[in-house]
């Protein structure tokens, strides 16, 4: 008798959800959490940053198949194609910046230690070689940018971020994007009494000129494209408590969920809009996520979803299948899937979601 209760207390067990994806995935709900933290590897693979980890993904297979070994704080994470690389920064115990090079399976094939040394307070990333130009890094250091060479100490370019508007208390460099010379985008965070707003400005370190794009009323990302472009993605949860005085979208009214502006001039190019509906008493709004070329929109209060190319050429609209909450992964446009880390009903876990789109 002791043996059939301690077999069926066991059996009880496993059959709990989240116990067995918890001990067979290795994905956490953490990974669903964090934003911009998914990096196309190749059709089949993607790599997902969480908490310093790194993980490499097979999409089709739906398992994690590779823990990348990183030891030190990560600085930046880039993949690069054909052929395909992960490129990634790493802050040493001596403050000096390291670059890991790894392939397309997750194999450290390269490492190189550069000769700056920067505190650790920094934010640093790696720009990519391009045409005659060799590979550099920008590190941003409160207010101030700077602009190296690979193998040097000396600044090529310095600019002093640093904005007074006397509509704000304070003025902070919230987060920016560079990829190539000579565009360097900032988002700021202008603080006043009990609220706060954010803007973009895009800068020319060759010529100065600056394009300020701002009415936000959201929550937003933002990344650069094909070198000329700026994408910026929004979301909002209508469920969040703000103060009467900051911006917040109406939920009556279409929000841009995303749109493409011009680096060279700040025009606006591709604006995309939707009605997202608040239900009270649930999760209601909208979240979009960007991997790669492609943009994904989901609506929270209904959970419809759909799928963009970042040029705005329609793939899906209003999809079903997918839970609230769920991390966009990628979209294979060869054989029309899409995939996705989500928790399913009746699960704890996240675990990879793959959907045919029609």
């Amino acid at each position: 008798m002791k043996i059939i209760f301690v077999f069926v207390m066991i059996s009880s067990i496993f059959m709990l959800s989240g116990f067995s994806a918890e001990v067979t995935n290795g994905f956490t709900k953490g990974m669903l959490e964090e934003r911009n933290n998914v990096y196309k590897i190749s059709d089949t693979k993607v790599l997902i940053k969480s908490n310093n980890q790194l993980k490499l993904v097979d999409l089709v297979q739906g398992e994690i198949i590779k823990d990348l070994k990183i030891k030190q704080i990560i600085l930046d994470v880039h993949s690069v194609f054909k052929p395909n690389k992960i490129i990634v920064l790493t802050q040493t115990g001596l403050n000096k910046i390291q670059k890991h090079v790894f392939n397309e399976n997750g194999v450290e094939i390269s490492s190189f230690e550069y000769a700056l040394t920067v505190p650790k307070d920094v934010k640093v990333k790696w720009v990519a070689p391009n045409n005659a130009v060799n590979e550099r890094l920008i590190v941003q250091q409160g207010n101030l940018f700077t602009l190296y060479q690979e193998s040097s100490k000396i600044p090529l370019v310095k600019f002093d971020a640093k904005l007074m508007d006397p509509n704000y208390e304070y003025v902070n460099v919230d987060d920016w994007e560079y990829e190539n010379y000579p565009y360097l985008v900032i988002k700021y965070s202008g603080q006043r009494i009990m609220a706060e707003d954010y803007f973009v400005r895009i800068i020319n370190l060759y010529t100065k000129k600056i394009s300020t794009i701002n009415n936000f009323d959201t929550d937003y990302d933002f990344m650069i494209k094909d070198q000329n472009k700026l994408l910026i993605s929004t979301y909002w949860d209508y469920s969040q408590v703000y103060p009467a005085n900051a911006p917040h979208p109406i939920s009556t009214d279409k929000q841009t969920f995303f749109s493409l502006y011009k680096l060279n001039s700040g025009e606006k190019v591709v604006d995309y809009s939707s009605l997202f509906n608040e239900v009270l008493n649930q999760t209601s709004g909208w979240d979009t996520q960007v991997v790669e070329d492609y943009v994904f929109v989901q609506d929270l209060g209904n959970n419809l979803w759909s799928l963009y190319q970042s040029n705005g050429t329609e793939i899906a609209l209003k999809q079903t299948g997918l839970n609230s909450g769920s991390k966009f992964l990628g979209y294979n446009a060869a054989n029309h899937m899409g995939y996705f880390l989500g928790i399913e009903e009746g699960f704890v876990l996240p675990k990879i979601i793959s959907l045919q789109i029609k």
